[in-house]
C-alpha cells in the first residue's frame, strides 16, 4: 500500500500539471488504481533482486500516462518504518513459545516480503546471522 500511495501521489501531480487542474485524485478510479497495484506488485519483485525498476503505465488514467524510475534505496525509504518493525514478530514467537535462540536449529521464513533484502538484513540480525 506504501508503494501504491507513493505512485498515486506521483502520478496526481502528473495528471494535474497536465490538465491544468487541482486536487484531481487517481485514487477515486478502481481500474487506474488496479493498474498501479499491478505495477508496484511487479516493483517490489523486481527490487528484490535488482537495484532499480523503470515503471511505464501507458494511459493509466484520462489518456495520461505514468513513468518514473523507483530505486531500491526510494522502496526502503518508503518502507523505512516497516522494514524497522519486521524484528519484533520474532522476538514476540520466541517470548510465546518460551524459547530461546539457542534453543532453535533452523528457521524457515515464508512470504513475499522475505524476498526484500532489507527485512532478510533486519531478521538476520535477530536471529543472529
Amino acid at each position: 500500500a506504501r508503494l501504491v500511495d507513493y505512485m498515486s501521489d506521483e502520478f496526481n501531480v502528473i495528471w494535474n500539471e497536465k490538465r491544468g487542474t487541482e486536487g484531481k485524485d487517481v485514487r477515486a478510479f478502481p481500474r487506474a488504481m488496479a493498474k498501479l497495484r499491478i505495477q508496484a506488485n511487479k516493483v517490489k519483485h523486481v527490487l528484490s533482486a535488482n537495484s532499480d525498476i523503470p515503471v511505464f503505465v501507458d494511459a493509466l488514467h484520462d489518456d495520461v500516462n505514468y513513468q518514473t524510475h523507483i530505486s531500491r534505496a526510494k522502496f526502503e525509504e518508503i518502507c523505512h518504518d516497516l522494514l524497522l518493525r519486521a524484528s519484533e514478530p520474532i522476538e514476540k514467537a520466541l517470548k510465546l513459545a518460551n524459547v530461546t535462540l539457542e534453543e532453535l536449529d533452523a528457521v524457515e521464513m515464508i512470504g513475499g516480503a522475505m524476498r526484500v533484502p532489507k527485512v532478510q538484513e533486519a531478521v538476520g540480525s535477530v536471529l543472529g546471522e
